[in-house]
């Protein structure tokens, strides 16, 4: 998921937004996710909204990352970020045990995320991300666009991920006899602050 992806951290690894036209170019690199990162899962209920948020500080290894050039894109090996559920604070402790056993978490603990492809477009500040999310025991693929923004040595990737959450077999809880039922469309929001350890 990330997303999302939020595992759309290891997009830091694009020289630029010109990706050479030569293919099976393998490199690898090293990255760090900055603690002044934010990711979060945002929903609403027929009555209100809520956002639980991901402890950052719990990525705190830097992250190794294979990839090629293919082409106009970048394509990724093994290339995986895991996020832990007990990670997520929605702000009561009721929350929080809600979502856990949304994502089944006695049995599925973390949600993994695997980046595949980068595609940078040359005249603007966004690239397209495919990244396999799997949660709860079952994997789905998502496009998901990324805007960029280099400062110094900190890379900014910004971006919004929507999911429907029957797609990964999960049911939205019903509270107080089913008159409060949350929405099967959330969205993973993050703002990842990136260095490139390699450079």
């Amino acid at each position: 998921m990330k997303f999302l992806l939020l595992i759309l951290s290891f997009l830091t690894v694009l020289p630029s937004n010109d990706v050479s036209n030569n293919s099976d170019i393998f490199e690898v690199t090293t990255i760090k996710v900055l603690p002044q990162s934010s990711l979060k899962i945002q929903g609403k209920t027929n009555i209100s909204k809520f956002s639980c948020v991901f402890e950052i500080s719990n990525i705190d290894q830097p992250i190794i990352v294979d990839f090629e050039q293919d082409y106009n894109s970048l394509k990724f090996k093994n290339t995986f970020l895991i996020l832990e559920n007990d990670c997520f604070d929605c702000g009561n402790n009721m929350m929080n045990k809600d979502l856990r056993k949304l994502l089944k978490s006695d049995e599925y603990p973390h949600i993994q995320l695997s980046l595949k492809t980068v595609q940078p477009h040359a005249l603007a500040q966004v690239s397209t991300a495919k990244v396999d999310i799997s949660l709860a025991g079952v994997t789905n693929s998502f496009t998901v666009p990324v805007h960029i923004i280099k400062e110094e040595k900190i890379t900014s990737l910004k971006g919004t991920l929507a999911i429907d959450i029957e797609n990964f077999n999960l049911e939205a809880p019903r509270k107080m006899l089913g008159t409060v039922k949350v929405s099967n469309l959330i969205e993973i929001e993050f703002d990842l602050k990136i260095q490139n350890l390699n450079k």
